[in-house]
C-alpha cells in the first residue's frame, strides 16, 4: 500500500495492514473516528470521469460493484491494475457486477493517467476530481492508503474492504453458481433489505440442497471503542483499560473467530518512549444449551511474531474477552500503560462464507474524546 503520510505496517496472517499514524499530524486528527464498519451502507461516491460524464454510485444499486481507490504514482495500485481489469472484463456481460474506480490524481499527473488509461484500454469509469488526495469521495470513504477497495452488494452495503480483484472475481463467481443452482431445482432467493441473501428449496429460511453453497448472507457489525481511567480489569492504577467492543448485527451470521491488532506509543516511566505492537487470535465456542457455561474464550498472543521494532509488547498483561452470546455483543479488553500517546487497531472477523478473514478499516483512536490530551 502507499500512503501519503508517516505510517508504520503490522502484516498479518492474512495479509491485513494496520496503519499507523503519527498522533501529532493534521491527517492523523481528521483521521481519528473515520471507519467503514463491515455491513454498513457505502458512503456516498460521485464525480466525473475523464470523459466528463457523471457517475454516482446510487446508479449502481442492484449490482454488485467492485470499487478501487488508485493513482498513477502508485506502484502497489499499478500492480493491481491488470486483474482490476480482468475483473471487469470478465464480468462485462453481465449485468450483475460493475467495476468503478477512483483516482486520486491530480493536474500534475493527469497526463499519466490519461495514459495508463489508453494503454490498457481501460473500460470502467475512472472517476477523476483533479485534487488528487484532497479529494472528497477519498475522505467520505476513510480511505488513508492505496489501493483501497471494497466490494458493495446490491443494496449498497459493504460486504468486504481490502478485497482484492482475485478475491472478488472468485467470491462473486460462487455466488452467482449458487444463486443459479438454487434456481435450476425450484428454489427461490430473495435479498430483503435488512438480511442480505435468503437461499431455499421451496421455503423461506430452508436451507437448500447440502453441500451446496450458499449465496452470501452479510456480516454486518458495529464498532466501538472505550478507553478507562485505571485498569478496572487488573487493578493496577498506572494502566488503562482499552477496550473493543464489537456488535453482531440481527439477521447477520454470527462472527466466533477474530484476530486484533493494536499498536500503540507509550512514554515510559524513565521518560522514554517505547512501542507497543500486538496481535491476538481469538476463538469464541457457543453453548445456549448450557446456562452456566454459555461460552468459552481460546486466546493465543501472537505479539512476539510481529517482529517490529520495540519491545513493549511485554509490558501488556494480555487480553480479557467478555461475552454476551445471546444478544451476540464482544468485548475484548486490553490493559495499556497509562501514559498512551495514540492507540491505532484493526479488527479482523472471520467470515466463513468466505473461507478467510475480513477486517474493519484501520482505526485511529481520537484520545482526546476520552479526555487525555499531552
Amino acid at each position: 500500500m502507499v500512503v501519503n503520510r508517516k505510517l508504520s505496517y503490522i502484516l498479518s496472517a492474512f495479509c491485513a495492514v494496520l496503519l499507523l499514524f503519527g498522533a501529532d499530524t493534521p491527517e492523523a486528527e481528521a483521521a481519528a473516528g473515520c471507519r467503514i464498519d463491515i455491513g454498513s451502507k457505502a458512503p456516498q461516491l460521485a464525480g466525473p470521469d475523464l470523459n466528463g460524464q457523471f457517475h454516482s454510485l446510487e446508479d449502481y444499486r442492484g449490482k454488485w460493484v467492485y470499487v478501487d481507490f488508485w493513482a498513477s504514482w502508485c506502484a502497489p495500485c499499478m500492480r493491481e491494475l491488470p486483474s482490476v481489469i480482468a475483473l471487469d472484463q470478465e464480468f462485462q456481460n453481465s449485468n450483475e457486477v460493475a467495476v468503478i474506480s477512483v483516482s486520486l490524481d491530480d493536474d500534475s499527473t493527469l497526463k499519466d493517467l490519461e495514459n495508463i488509461r489508453s494503454k490498457y484500454m481501460i473500460d470502467y469509469p475512472v472517476v477523476y476530481e483533479g485534487s488528487g488526495w484532497d479529494s472528497s469521495n477519498r475522505q467520505s470513504w476513510c480511505v488513508d492508503a492505496i489501493p483501497a477497495t471494497f466490494l458493495i452488494d446490491p443494496e449498497g452495503n459493504v460486504v468486504y474492504n481490502e478485497i482484492n480483484a482475485g478475491q472478488a472475481s472468485q467470491f462473486l463467481k460462487r455466488q452467482q453458481e449458487a444463486v443459479r443452482s438454487i434456481q435450476e431445482r425450484g428454489g427461490m432467493v430473495a435479498q430483503p433489505a435488512s438480511g442480505g441473501v435468503i437461499a431455499s428449496s421451496g421455503n423461506p429460511g430452508n436451507p437448500p440442497t447440502s453441500g451446496l453453497y450458499t449465496p452470501h448472507k452479510r456480516i454486518q457489525v458495529r464498532t466501538g471503542e472505550n478507553l478507562a481511567e485505571g485498569s478496572p480489569s487488573t487493578g493496577l492504577s498506572n494502566y488503562r483499560d482499552f477496550e473493543v467492543m464489537v456488535d453482531i448485527l440481527e439477521n447477520s451470521p454470527n462472527v466466533n473467530r477474530y484476530q486484533l491488532f493494536i499498536s500503540t506509543l507509550v512514554q515510559k516511566e524513565d521518560g522514554n518512549y517505547d512501542n507497543i505492537d500486538l496481535r491476538y487470535d481469538i476463538d469464541i465456542s457457543t453453548n445456549s444449551q448450557d446456562l452456566y457455561h454459555p461460552y468459552s474464550v481460546n486466546i493465543t498472543d501472537r505479539s512476539a511474531e510481529l517482529n517490529l521494532a520495540g519491545d513493549g509488547s511485554s509490558l501488556v498483561p494480555g487480553v480479557q474477552v467478555m461475552v454476551d452470546p445471546f444478544q451476540r455483543k464482544y468485548r475484548f479488553i486490553i490493559p495499556l500503560p497509562a501514559r498512551i500517546l495514540d492507540i491505532h487497531y484493526v479488527l479482523g472477523l472471520y467470515d466463513a462464507n468466505l473461507g478467510e478473514y475480513i477486517r474493519n478499516q484501520p482505526t485511529v483512536v481520537d484520545l482526546s474524546s476520552f479526555g487525555i490530551e499531552y
